[in-house]
């Protein structure tokens, strides 16, 4: 497990690029203060970090399997239910190999053929709290154009409405700049307040309302350079919505 371990970022003048909060790659250092805040969220209903009460390595590694764009086998059990799909049913044989690669099979990584590369970083306080997660997403989908953009972030129940959300969006545009992006699609329910204000307070511009494929109304928010910013759009209105939600990327 040690490949796992050592790649915490620690707080030095690259990573804190805002007061007291910086990102760290996932690793198995941090899995007690990931846990915690996994535990907070699920006392409210959110179920999304469920895998990694019951698997925290093989959490870890799928994480790390996101950024290279690869699917990894993370637990014996997802290996053996693999190896028997492709052996048709055939447990003796399925048996024999689960004895002869044992573990060392499960951090074979899988290709994943158009799969969108992921970079997931944890935010924690400098004092060693995780204050939440978030993902920088290297490319758009048809999808992600519409539900999603390229940037998603949670914030611990307990830490909310405390000026968190503004600055970890904006260590994760850092992020997106450091790799390449330079127009940076963000995106939220039309309903969403909150997220509306950490947007705008980023420098997003409005571009449109759309029915996304869930059948919610986003609003969706472009970063851009300085030398392409221009006035943002007026916000959206029940009367824009057959004309908005045509709209193609």
């Amino acid at each position: 497990m040690s490949s796992l371990r050592g790649t915490v970022c620690r707080p030095d003048q690259e990573t804190l690029v805002v007061p007291d909060l910086w990102l760290s790659a996932p690793c198995m250092d941090l899995e007690k203060p990931f846990l915690e805040m996994v535990e907070e969220l699920q006392a409210t209903g959110d179920m999304q970090f469920e895998h990694a009460l019951h698997d925290f390595p093989g959490y870890v590694r799928r994480l790390r399997g996101r950024a290279l764009g690869v699917r990894t086998v993370s637990t014996l059990r997802d290996l053996r239910q693999r190896v028997h799909e492709l052996l048709a049913g055939d447990s003796a044989q399925v048996d024999a190999l689960i004895a002869a690669g044992g573990e060392l099979a499960s951090d074979i990584p899988k290709p994943r053929a158009g799969y969108v590369k992921r970079s997931v970083f944890w935010v924690l306080r400098q004092d060693g709290r995780m204050i939440g997660t978030g993902e920088v997403r290297h490319r758009l989908t048809p999808f992600l154009k519409f539900e999603g953009g390229h940037i998603g972030c949670v914030i611990r129940p307990s830490e909310r409405h405390k000026g968190y959300g503004v600055r970890t969006l904006k260590l994760l545009l850092d992020q997106a700049r450091k790799m390449g992006l330079k127009r940076i699609l963000l995106t939220c329910d039309v309903e969403n307040e909150p997220s509306r204000r950490l947007i705008e307070r980023n420098g997003g511009l409005l571009e449109n309302w759309v029915l996304s494929h869930l059948s919610r109304k986003k609003l969706r928010y472009w970063i851009v350079p300085e030398d392409e910013r221009t006035s943002p759009s007026r916000p959206p209105e029940e009367s824009d919505g057959a004309t908005a939600a045509s709209v193609k990327c």
